[in-house]
């Protein structure tokens, strides 16, 4: 699996939009899957995305595994301050935006 494509799956809402949920079992209510970015920075901005029952607007991180955040040292990167949903493939590792 390439992350571009992962991109592209979510660029496009080609993904199962009924069964979405966060790690801690919140229900996921994708509204607007946001601007893609093709510079650096988060992946997509200004997503519209429901969380349990609030509605979160900012910007979402793909990746094929949760470690690649660490692994691309995001936490560090201030761009990723606002991220509202890190979307993974594979839910590998948890990661934090310390």
């Amino acid at each position: 699996m390439k992350e571009d494509l992962l991109q592209f799956i979510w660029d496009q809402s080609l993904y199962n939009q009924s069964n979405l949920e966060s790690d801690s079992g919140e229900i996921i209510s994708v509204q607007n899957n946001g601007i893609q970015n093709f510079i650096s920075g988060p992946d997509f901005s200004d997503a519209r995305i429901y969380i349990g029952e609030n509605m979160w607007v900012g910007n979402v991180e793909i990746h094929v595994t949760a470690a690649e955040w660490d692994n691309h040292r995001q936490q560090e990167d201030t761009a990723h301050n606002s991220l509202i949903l890190h979307v993974v493939y594979e839910n590998d590792k948890t990661v934090f935006n310390e």
